[in-house]
């Protein structure tokens, strides 16, 4: 629409016209008018009227919508750069860590673990490629919901790794712990307990193990309390053969505690399965007693057919 600086007056006649410019004009053509200027330059000259192109809102919309999309161009351009450094890191994979995963870790503690560690770049990023399972856009991500576990244990694994290679080494599982087997057979009293153990790893002290069995840490919940001190675990020490980890074979302590913990499991699971005999009821025998009676009949018996004898033996002594 044209807007014009002033209106002609009555009877004038307009001329219309394009200057080199593009511009629009009308020209008063009045033969009483001074003498006609260049009205594209003499803003005094107020016997011409300019128009705006109708072309100029529509350009103008033009070079906007191109400067928003130049902007949001380059922005995406650069967060996904950004993001794609996080997921491959420039340089060489690291040196060998030693990392361990505890056990109930989620994924989130695993990504900030690996983080702190120095073997990924960004936790949040690893967190959403994860759960994108490595498809991971600038919106996408909002729709990922990919559950990943990581089994606990010990690992060995480079520092400054793409994603992808840190999962790899993950999906491998841990380092295989290495067991020794101690085997304590049955019948032992404790001072024989301690000499087999002494025996059979030569990683425990004798000092530390009579320590571990004076300890009042370690319990069983069958022992009794009125027994000295050094001989209140009696019987409550299951024999069996025990896988121990490479870790522990010097923890003389944890492997008492191990003991006394599968005797304490086997004793219940055979109360729940056969319960009391009626006569140890009927005698008045406490659980400790059974017990001290049971290590005596396995310690005298050679064959299976001689233990009720045993048994008959003792419970029938005046």
């Amino acid at each position: 629409m044209a807007l014009p600086d002033h209106q002609a007056p009555p009877g004038a006649v307009l001329v219309a016209g394009v200057d080199e410019q593009g511009v629009e004009y009308v020209l008063e053509d009045d033969p009483h008018a001074l003498p006609m200027v260049d009205p594209r330059y003499d803003v005094d000259d107020k016997n011409w009227v300019r128009y705006r192109t109708s072309w100029g809102g529509f350009l103008r919309l033009v070079i906007f919508v191109l400067a928003i999309i130049w902007v949001v161009t380059t922005a995406r351009g650069r967060i996904y750069g950004w993001v794609d450094a996080q997921i491959e890191p420039d340089g060489e994979p690291g040196n060998l860590i030693e990392l361990t995963i505890p056990s109930g870790a989620s994924t989130n503690n695993v990504a900030t673990l690996l983080e702190n560690e120095g073997v990924i770049s960004n936790a949040t990023v690893f967190r959403y490629w994860l759960r994108c399972e490595g498809e991971l856009s600038i919106t996408g991500f909002l729709g990922c919901d990919a559950e990943r576990t990581f089994q606990a244990g010990d690992y060995e694994i480079p520092t400054n790794l793409a994603f992808a290679d840190a999962v790899a080494v993950l999906d491998q599982g841990p380092i295989p712990e290495i067991f020794v087997d101690f085997t304590i057979p049955e019948g032992l009293r404790l001072t024989e307990l301690v000499e087999r153990l002494l025996a059979v790893n030569s990683n425990f002290d004798r000092a530390d193990l009579l320590d571990a069995l004076r300890n009042p840490t370690l319990v069983s919940a069958y022992a009794d309390a009125t027994v000295p001190i050094d001989l209140r675990l009696e019987g409550t020490l299951f024999p069996a053969t025990y896988d121990v980890a490479e870790e522990d074979v010097a923890d003389e302590a944890r492997f008492l505690q191990r003991m006394a913990d599968t005797f304490d499991q086997r004793y219940e699971n055979l109360l729940g399965e056969v319960g009391r005999d009626p006569a140890i009821l009927e005698l008045g025998l406490s659980d400790y007693e059974v017990i001290v009676v049971a290590s005596m009949i396995e310690r005298e018996a050679r064959v299976d057919v001689d233990r009720p004898l045993i048994a008959r033996a003792i419970y029938n002594r005046p």
